[in-house]
């Protein structure tokens, strides 16, 4: 069961942390305790170690609030600059591309592979070779 008093959360100023955190650091580099210095500010010692992760990681000691009321998202909107398409490129009749690939059981080698066949191809490869 619990107590009918509500327990009510610590609430500390990034001032407040700030301080710790930097007299934390000193007493780490005198050998100290950590644990031994935030019990005697009343402060969880994974708490004070949690404020020491977030100054050595992202330079603060303290996440942004959230907002109570979420607002909705923006769109975003970026630049769009329209391009008229290059006319198609037709392939040379002699121009041809090998396709070699390599497995741990062998070497496939395909000589001029069309769409189609490199699509069938790496379809068979991903399921693992079963139809």
């Amino acid at each position: 069961m619990t107590d009918s008093t509500s327990l009510t959360r610590q609430r500390y100023t990034p001032e407040f942390k700030l301080r710790l955190v930097h007299m934390a650091l000193k007493t780490l580099e005198e050998n100290g305790s950590v644990a031994a210095l935030a019990r005697q500010h009343n402060v969880n010692d994974n708490l004070l170690f949690k404020w020491m992760r977030l100054w050595k990681n992202e330079s603060r000691v303290a996440k942004p609030r959230g907002r109570k009321t979420k607002m909705p998202a923006l769109p975003a909107l970026v630049p769009v600059q329209i391009v008229h398409p290059l006319p198609a490129q037709v392939p040379l009749p002699d121009a041809t591309a090998d396709c070699i690939i390599r497995l741990p059981g062998g070497e496939i080698s395909l000589h001029n592979p069309t769409p189609e066949q490199l699509s069938a191809m790496l379809s068979a490869i991903m399921r693992g070779g079963r139809p």
